[in-house]
């Protein structure tokens, strides 16, 4: 990981997390596996009663955590890590969810050959069961229906190809801070579900596009 100094990592990954003491350590193994570096780690602990708190502070000493006074709800959580973040790109990356050590290098990556593109989507699998998908990227209907892409079904070839898509689910997302900068953050009145739809709603009028990385793999305890 990034060595904390005073230059700014080039990524910044914030994990949310309340009352999640039994998932945060395996989300964190997943990023110390990570074969791409210069990235430094922020958990946001959105006023937890667990022990969440006092084990970060012995276990994992070199990353950062914000603690908030009171529970305020997933978007300001995530808000929260966003405003604190230091990196030029920013990975959100859910506490029940376990990258693989190529995630960021792939989004890492996908910025660097794809100029035109905003955000990222992992492709994020079942946990429980890894041959299913939880998300392909996100999509949104005519009818006004969003839904993860490929949910539910087996991962195979058809989720090979990186490709345009509407947004990106927030469990394991990248974005370039200048999205942020220009459209705002989460709606907190939203609190958490569709909090990233709506986001991905903004961005893409704001002429914003996402990208699926179909090597950014995530396992997702969803």
């Amino acid at each position: 990981m990034s060595d904390g100094g005073s230059a700014p990592p080039r990524w910044s990954v914030i994990i949310p997390t309340w009352n999640g003491r039994h998932l945060l350590e395996q989300a964190l193994d997943g990023l110390d596996s990570q074969t791409f570096r210069d990235f430094e780690v922020l958990v946001v602990d959105d006023g937890s009663d667990d022990d969440t708190a006092a084990w970060f502070k012995v276990h994992r000493p070199s990353d950062s955590l914000i603690e908030l006074a009171e529970r305020r709800g997933l978007a300001a959580a995530l808000n929260t890590g966003i405003k604190s973040a230091r990196g030029s790109y920013l990975a959100l990356l859910n506490n029940d969810a376990v990258p693989d050590p190529e995630w960021l290098a792939a989004f890492d990556h996908a910025f660097d050959v794809e100029d035109s593109v905003s955000f990222l989507a992992s492709r994020i699998r079942l946990y429980d069961d890894p041959t299913r998908l939880h998300a392909a990227g996100d999509t949104y209907s005519l009818e006004g229906l969003p839904n993860n892409r490929g949910v539910w079904r087996v991962d195979g070839p058809a989720f090979n190809k990186g490709r345009e898509v509407f947004g990106a689910c927030a469990a394991a997302a990248g974005y370039r801070r200048e999205l942020f900068d220009d459209i705002g953050g989460f709606d907190e009145d939203l609190v958490m579900y569709c909090e990233d739809v709506d986001l991905d709603w903004r961005a893409q009028l704001a002429g914003y596009r996402c990208w699926y990385v179909p090597d950014a793999i995530v396992h997702h305890r969803v």
